[in-house]
């Protein structure tokens, strides 16, 4: 009895911490990310992955994270078409998928989806893809 009884505080603290999380998760991904130093981390990657040929930018919007990457030339349009059936393929989807559950676990937000798009010189939307884990 005595072990039950000096066990109820501790539950009680777990009950009011886990309704103290709860209660401070954020409405959105965005607002997660407004309220954290994760737009600095992603815009870190971004600088880091931009090269001479591409730009990378990472941004939140609602509850989508968007990858955007602009090609610095034009983009043919079989070259776009190429671009368009990898952005289907399972091995270009699954990395993206599993990010957005990372996030899910993460932030307790519960519909992330991750939006990639690929832009050519001209910013002209040449492939993109909404990854959502839930379909």
């Amino acid at each position: 009895m005595k072990n039950i009884l000096k066990k109820i505080p501790i539950l009680l603290s777990v009950l009011v911490l886990s309704l103290l999380v709860t209660a401070c998760s954020p409405a959105t991904l965005e607002d997660y990310f407004r309220e954290t130093s994760m737009q600095d981390e992603f815009q870190s990657i971004a600088e880091q992955q931009s090269t001479d040929d591409i730009s990378a930018s990472y941004y939140v919007k609602d509850n989508t994270v968007v990858f955007e990457y602009q090609i610095n030339e034009v983009v043919d349009s079989s070259e776009a078409s190429m671009l368009g059936q990898m952005l289907d393929y399972d091995s270009f989807k699954q990395p993206f998928e599993s990010f957005a559950m990372e996030l899910r676990d993460r932030t307790r937000v519960n519909s992330i989806t991750v939006k990639v798009i690929y832009k050519d010189a001209n910013g002209s939307v040449i492939a993109e893809k909404e990854y959502d884990p839930a379909n």
